[in-house]
């Protein structure tokens, strides 16, 4: 079974559909997260009860929105996990079960549309529809990640790695890394963007 969906992911979301989501990515993906001193911190805005992740670069705030998680994917095991299923996980800060579900009936409806293959349909109905998913890369879920920044009108990806010891960074700069979070970026409320 994970032998199929490799290959699938490996030649997936070719088409017009995916051709403009793509535009929409590259339209509006921030870039903010090139600066290795990058510190991130995310807290629960009290004023209207939404969550904001805040970027530093040392001490000079970069970036501040409101954001929910999309998932979570564990280097050791290969395992994708829809963010919806971690009990560990406030669940208020998670991207919602039903949004999930309904990615597939959206591609299906531009499949109608003669703008999908049958085959991404089919692709996209089985990891909608599982709440974890093995995968040989955090990269094989990434095109379906676009697909939800479009389907919800977000704005950009962050991810976040967790090394053996909890601490998030916001780049990869070792091999202890455990878990990588998908992090959505719903709004911007503070950029600033320096130098790279």
């Amino acid at each position: 079974m994970s032998y199929y969906i490799i290959i699938l992911m490996n030649n997936m979301y070719k088409g017009k559909f995916f051709t403009l989501i793509d535009k929409y990515y590259q339209a509006n993906k921030l870039n903010i997260v090139k600066q290795t001193k990058s510190k991130l911190f995310i807290k629960n805005d009290k004023i209207d009860d939404d969550n904001i992740l805040e970027i530093y670069d040392d001490t000079v705030l970069i970036f501040k929105g409101y954001y929910n998680i999309a998932g979570v994917y564990d280097t050791t095991t290969f395992m994708w996990y829809w963010s919806y299923i971690l009990d560990y996980v406030d669940q208020t800060i998670c991207i919602n079960k039903n949004t999930i579900h309904e990615l597939y009936k959206y591609a299906k409806k531009n499949n109608n549309n003669n703008n999908i293959n049958q085959q991404d349909i089919e692709d996209i109905s089985f990891r909608t529809s599982n709440n974890s998913l093995c995968m040989n890369s955090i990269n094989n879920i990434l095109p379906l990640i676009k697909l939800l920044l479009y389907f919800t009108k977000s704005i950009d990806y962050i991810l976040v790695y967790y090394d053996d010891n909890k601490i998030m960074n916001i780049y990869n700069n070792d091999n202890s890394i455990r878990n990588i979070y998908v992090i959505i970026i719903k709004k911007i409320l503070r950029i600033l963007l320096l130098n790279s």
